[in-house]
């Protein structure tokens, strides 16, 4: 059986932002964090991260999951939704949230790792 080469290197990030965004970076401002060995529901973790893909910056994504940690704010459940409870959401369409702490505080290190890695390098985040 082959096996898949997941990782994604700095020659796609800067293709994928140019597609995206338009903007032109170079290798020097490609940060990369990650976070092994965590404790956390695998599940949960794959809708945190969604969520906070689309369209945060690393302090708006901190904030964010800071008011998931004080259960202000909660997670779209978009994909793993059955057997759960449907709960009153902020947005439209997805009746189903969740309040993720654990996973949300492991993201919280990663993303002060991200930003760390970035301010090592140089870049501004």
């Amino acid at each position: 059986m082959a096996r898949i080469d997941w990782s994604i290197d700095a020659e796609d990030i800067i293709k994928r932002v140019r597609e995206t965004y338009g903007a032109s970076i170079t290798e020097d401002q490609v940060v990369k964090a990650l976070g092994y060995e965590y404790r956390i529901s695998w599940k949960k973790a794959v809708e945190v991260a969604r969520f906070i893909r689309g369209g945060f910056t690393i302090k708006q994504a901190e904030e964010y999951l800071n008011n998931v940690i004080k259960m202000k704010a909660p997670i779209p459940i978009r994909r793993f939704t059955k057997k759960q409870a449907h709960h009153t959401t902020p947005w439209e369409g997805w009746p189903v949230a969740k309040w993720p702490v654990r996973v949300a505080k492991a993201y919280l290190e990663v993303l002060k790792n991200l930003e760390n890695n970035a301010n090592y390098r140089g870049s501004q985040c």
